[in-house]
Parts: structure tokens; sequence; C-alpha cells
């Protein structure tokens, strides 16, 4: 057992008490790694809601039976009062992800699921900040790696979204907001839905899929034209940077994206355009 999972095993290793009455605020002991490693070492693992279903409980499987085991009761209300005859012969632990990140703000901690937990672990002696908004930018940056301070383009933009949507990120809510806020200042995204772009897989999808279908409208406009307007369609757009090309092009063959609508003439168009691009 590694990690912050060994913190919490730590507190019940020595125990020589029958009975152990855990406080659990944060739902550590939620995680199946923990509960499996306090199984081996010998506890029955109970969680406590109200007095009238555990004492129901207890009665069927514990108290007419001997067994060699321990009872790990735990409760995540701080308010539940454990009944008197347990708290008699009991020791009582407290577990909170308070203990595990003192400087984390728990609304933040309890945020993330348990392989970002995990990371967070590793990376937390880095931490140096003082503030919730020092926090926040540390789990931004450092656990998620998003680059908000470097996007300043579409392109930038979507290569990010792409990136993260294709992936399927769980981002959580606090860090969409804190991204969320930080695009919105930017000039350059002032006329774009950035919240719904972030919040939703399904909708940045066919938001792009609108563009695409657009930009590959326009580009046919100019070839058949024939207009010195070409260069600009090929060069300046955003679905035209490199990165944005490779990810698209790979969700258009994974039937992620749906493609453009069918362009008569597709010849005309630049060879990387025809994978995304509906055959007649």
């Amino acid at each position: 057992m590694t990690g912050w999972r060994k913190e919490i095993i730590k507190k019940f290793t020595h125990n020589i008490n029958k009975v152990v009455l855990v406080y659990d605020s944060n739902y550590l002991l939620n995680d199946d790694l923990v509960l499996h490693e306090l199984e081996q070492m010998g506890f029955d693992v109970i969680r406590f809601d109200n007095s009238i279903s555990f004492r129901f409980l207890y009665e069927k499987e514990y108290r007419s039976k001997q067994t060699d085991h321990k009872l790990l009761i735990y409760t995540n209300d701080e308010d539940v009062v454990f009944p008197y005859e347990f708290i008699e012969q009991s020791i009582e632990i407290t577990l909170s992800v308070r203990q595990l990140f003192p400087n984390i703000p728990t609304q933040i901690v309890q945020s993330l699921n348990s392989e970002q937990l995990d990371l967070l672990y590793t990376l937390y002696p880095r931490y140096q900040g003082i503030s919730d908004a020092d926090a926040l930018k540390f789990i931004v940056e450092h656990l998620f790696k998003i680059p908000y301070e470097i996007i300043d383009t579409e392109a930038d933009l979507y290569k990010w979204l792409l990136s993260m949507h294709y992936a399927n990120t769980e981002l959580p809510e606090i860090v969409k907001e804190y991204v969320t806020e930080k695009l919105q200042k930017i000039y350059a995204f002032e006329s774009l839905p950035i919240k719904k772009l972030i919040q939703s897989r399904a909708y940045f999808f066919q938001y792009l899929e609108d563009i695409w279908d657009q930009y590959v409208t326009n580009v046919a406009k100019v070839e058949e034209n024939q207009t010195q307007e070409a260069a600009f369609e090929y060069t300046k757009h955003p679905l035209d940077h490199n990165d944005v090309r490779r990810i698209m092009s790979d969700l258009f063959m994974k039937g992620k994206l749906t493609k453009a609508s069918h362009i008569e003439n597709i010849e005309i168009l630049l060879n990387w355009m025809h994978i995304s691009i509906e055959e007649g």
C-alpha cells in the first residue's frame, strides 16, 4: 500500500480494539483499495447510516456469531452519534483530506477522483502556496497541465479542447470554471461560447463539425472560382493548424466526428481534407 492510502491504513495498523469507530466525512474509506487492505487486516467494514439499520445488521450478522474479525464502523456524517455500547469498547478515528493535504482547500480535493488524488499526492510536496487561489492555480497547471496562459488563438484553443475531449478527461467543475474565467478574458475569444465548449464534449464536437463543414464549403467555392483568397483560407484558418488537423483526422476516422457534406468535385481540395469529407 503506497501513497495517500498508506497514510490512511497506518491509522489502523496497530489497533488492538475489537471495535473501531471512524468519522470519514470525505469518503476516503469508499476507495476499493483501502477497503480491500482493511479486510486483509481482519476488519469487517460497516457503514453506519442510522441506528435502526445498523442494529438490524449487527444483530443478524455479528452478535450471535463467534468471529475473530474486528468491526470497523464508519460514517460520513460528523453529526451521527454511534451507539453507546460501541463507544464504550471502541477507539474513535477521524479521517479527512485535510490530514493528507493540509494546505489545499477541502472543496478542491473532494472534487478529484481516485486517480487524480493519487497524482496530487505525488505533486503535493512541491506546493508552496498560501491561499485558495494559489491552490487552484497549482491544481490547474500541475495536476491537469492546462496551458491556459499560452492559449491566445483559436488554433491553440481548439488544439487544447480537442486533446481534452478526445481523451475524455474528467475535469472537476471548479477547474472548468477557473479555466473558463481565464479564457473568457481573451479578446480573440470574445465571440466564442467558451463555457459550453469546455463544459460539454458533445457540444464541442457539434460546434467543430459545423465550422469544419463551413470551412470546407468556403474553400471549395474559392477553388472553383480560382481566386487569390485560397491562400488565406488554407493558411489562416484555425482548423488548418497541423496539430488541430491531426487530432481531427483521428476523430473523423474513428467516427467521433461527422464528416463534412459531400463536395461534388473533391479533387479541387487539398489531400489532407479528403479524409474528413463524406464520399458521394
